[in-house]
């Protein structure tokens, strides 16, 4: 399930293939702006029947890279995109150019996306989709600090326990509503 706060605009992409697989993968995965626009169809390996897709992913900001099993939401909106965009080598996200799509228009996307969606201004960036995912595996998915700092490709743990902190502030207000309940 896609927190809220991201399950609009991530619904709003469905009739473009591409910018589904986009935030599927982007969502799922924790994966930067540029780490999307790094990915090429050789980096992609489909699985036969019931395996799992993988994917290499290379991360950037000193992250660990590595070849991933793609979680099955965002594998089932990469073949769809694959069907319609071809297996030719390049880039698996490309512009209208032909070239790996940009930093720069993924963030155009999310921005325009979350715009349709009603999401509040400050939050239509595409790093958000990184931030949601680490919250929701400590929060929803119930992940321990260590599962998710390997699924960010995070060295240090340093860097997982800022989102460990956001859900714990997250748990606290919670608690605060919930304190005179009787």
């Amino acid at each position: 399930m896609i927190p809220e706060e991201i399950r609009a605009p991530v619904a709003g992409t469905q009739k473009n293939h591409r910018d589904y697989a986009i935030f599927r993968l982007a969502y799922h995965h924790g994966l930067r702006a540029s780490e999307i626009g790094m990915i090429n169809m050789s980096d992609y390996h489909p699985a036969p029947r019931m395996e799992h897709d993988r994917l290499m992913i290379k991360r950037l900001k000193g992250s660990n890279s590595f070849d991933v099993r793609i979680v099955p939401a965002a594998a089932e909106a990469i073949r769809r995109w694959i069907r319609k965009r071809g297996s030719q080598p390049g880039a698996m996200f490309e512009s209208q150019r032909r070239r790996p799509i940009s930093r720069r228009r993924l963030d155009e996307l999310i921005k325009m996306y979350g715009k349709q969606a009603g999401i509040a201004e400050d939050k239509r960036h595409f790093h958000s989709l990184r931030h949601t995912c680490a919250t929701s595996l400590l929060s929803e998915r119930e992940l321990d600090i260590a599962q998710v700092q390997n699924h960010l490709g995070h060295k240090s743990i340093q860097s997982t326990m800022i989102y460990a902190q956001i859900t714990e502030a997250a748990s606290d207000q919670r608690y605060d509503k919930l304190r005179n309940w009787r």
